[in-house]
């Protein structure tokens, strides 16, 4: 880890957290609507576990059950599509924000830039066990549901972390300059 971090660290610049951010804000505005729009067309809902904050298990088995057959089908393949790409383009944007912002912090702070990668971990983990229930359906799997569930938290914790950790990191870039602007 320390290696990837040094790497890290070394290669990210202005220019990549700017392309990052392109990125994210292209899918945003493009990309995941029209994902958006498909899965409705093909589930009968909107509703998603991934951007749902929490959710427990039988919530999600909920969810499973409200799509219909075509929908769940579509669910799985565009988690093996889309939602390959979807997190490390989230990852590129967050990883690039803290490399930047804590680059030269000599403490623990520094490696702060690693918490998207666990992010994207247990994305791919709740992504797995989600579709997992949606192939197996009509079956149901509570332990199966709880890991999806607790993927699910796990993610969205280390997301807001690195969120937190960029509004700190802002937050002490805008008090050493203003601090220097005074001297």
């Amino acid at each position: 880890m320390k290696k990837l971090s040094l790497l890290l660290h070394q290669s990210i610049n202005l220019q990549t957290l700017f392309s990052s951010l392109f990125t994210v804000l292209m899918f945003v505005v493009v990309v995941v609507p029209l994902e958006n729009f498909r899965l409705a067309q093909n589930a009968g809902t909107t509703i998603q576990p991934d951007t749902v904050v929490f959710y427990g298990p039988d919530a999600l088995q909920d969810i499973v059950r409200m799509y219909e057959d075509a929908g769940r089908t579509y669910y799985v393949r565009s988690r093996l599509t889309f939602d390959l790409f979807w997190p490390f383009v989230y990852l590129f944007a967050l990883v690039s924000a803290l490399s930047l912002l804590f680059r030269t912090s000599p403490d623990l702070r520094r490696h702060v830039h690693l918490l998207p990668f666990v992010a994207v971990f247990f994305d791919f983990l709740e992504n797995t066990f989600v579709s997992v229930l949606m192939l197996s359906y009509p079956k149901t799997n509570l332990f199966i549901a709880w890991l999806a569930s607790f993927s699910s938290a796990m993610k969205w914790l280390f997301v807001m972390m690195s969120i937190v950790f960029i509004v700190y990191g802002i937050t002490l870039k805008v008090i050493s300059q203003s601090k220097k602007i005074r001297s």
